[in-house]
């Protein structure tokens, strides 16, 4: 019979368990784990469910989260490899995830340095050549109503030589995320602005981005449920298929 525990066997197991996601954060605020199942199970690494909750978390890569809710079915972990610190799992486990960001958490983590290296040299394929761009720095704002404002300092490698872009980007999210309507672009100095045709390109880029629903990274494949944007809120729902804890630094 399932059960939630409230003895040694899951005091222990969620101790292990923040041992283990503590060594992959760098700070988080009142990191909750509950266990459920019964003390058989426990003892060898076995849950029914395993909930998470946590506030304002960042990791050693400089990202952020003002809010983190994970529920695990069917957890089943390495008892020995976790008093160590280290999580692994030794069945696949369904994930159900939310993540709450503010403006602050979008700024830190889009401008973190793990992110900006990915960002270096994107190909844009515009009519039959390839610009490359590289982002340099990004403003995200959130006023509400659906409404996600990206202000983009990047460089444009040409032939020629190296332009310097800057362009506001605003799109709103309907739907739960389902709908994702590009609303302007917009430049405030002609000389750092991209061609009307490359313009056009990137926006078609940025929306077959924002439009992906399914992600595969190593031992975990994520899907985004739904996403909500509000005032100073950006929500997502996820669901993953977690064959093994991975490293938060292979995520990024």
């Amino acid at each position: 019979m399932q059960q939630e525990t409230t003895g040694i066997g899951d005091t222990i197991l969620s101790n292990l368990l923040k041992m283990g996601l503590a060594s992959q954060l760098e700070g988080a605020d009142d990191l909750q784990v509950v266990v459920n199942g019964d003390l058989l199970q426990l003892l060898t690494g076995k849950t029914d469910s395993v909930t998470l909750e946590g506030e304002r978390l960042s990791t050693s890569q400089d990202l952020s989260m003002s809010e983190l809710k994970v529920r695990v079915d069917r957890l089943a972990i390495d008892l020995l490899s976790a008093a160590t610190g280290k999580l692994e799992l030794t069945e696949s486990a369904d994930v159900a995830v939310k993540v709450t960001l503010t403006e602050a958490d979008l700024n830190q983590t889009m401008n973190a340095e793990v992110v900006r290296d990915r960002l270096q040299h994107l190909p844009l394929p515009v009519d039959e050549r390839t610009l490359p761009l590289s982002m340099q720095h990004v403003t995200c704002y959130l006023p509400g109503d659906g409404r996600f404002i990206l202000k983009v300092t990047m460089l444009a490698h040409r032939p020629e030589s190296v332009q310097p872009i800057e362009m506001e980007l605003a799109m709103r999210f309907w739907n739960g995320g389902q709908t994702i309507i590009f609303e302007s672009s917009r430049y405030d100095d002609p000389n750092k602005a991209l061609l009307l045709r490359e313009t056009a390109a990137l926006a078609m880029k940025m929306s077959e981005f924002i439009q992906l629903r399914s992600f595969h990274f190593k031992d975990v494949s994520v899907q985004i449920q739904q996403i909500e944007v509000d005032d100073n809120r950006f929500v997502l729902w996820l669901k993953a298929d977690l064959r093994q804890i991975p490293e938060l630094a292979d995520l990024s």
